[in-house]
């Protein structure tokens, strides 16, 4: 199931649309997912307990072919909170990035140092190996 974060706002700001959710029968859902959207805590919070318990934020594009970043529930290695956040799925191998200024290489090339960088620290996403 998947459902934007801006209709859930949108939801969220009705009583009679949250009752009409709340009514709503969903306990067949396994999982639900927002996809690549800004997501409040707030609005994963509601769709987690309006909605599905299991309701993560994902990313996917259509060139991918699937789900790239997103939550495992299966096996999760971190307990499913209403952050927001999502994680490079197994076949995908990523890591965050702070890219310093270029530099001039043989050949007059430049090349961008980068720096992986650790827990909570903001930086690029950087696909380490192909995607499959």
């Amino acid at each position: 199931f998947k459902a934007g974060s801006a209709f859930l706002r949108d939801v969220m700001a009705s009583p009679d649309d949250v009752r009409r959710v709340r009514e709503a029968r969903t306990e067949s859902l396994r999982i639900a997912t927002f996809c690549a959207e800004p997501v409040s805590p707030a609005v994963q919070e509601f769709a987690q307990a309006a909605i599905c318990r299991a309701y993560v934020n994902s990313y996917w594009a259509t060139e991918h072919g699937g789900i790239v970043w997103g939550y495992m529930l299966a096996g999760p290695t971190k307990p499913l909170q209403a952050d927001a956040h999502a994680w490079p799925l197994p076949w995908v191998f990523a890591d965050v990035y702070k890219f310093g200024p270029p530099v001039v290489a043989a050949g007059g090339l430049e090349e961008y140092p980068a720096e992986a960088l650790g827990i909570n620290e903001t930086g690029d996403i950087v696909c380490t190996r192909p995607y499959p």
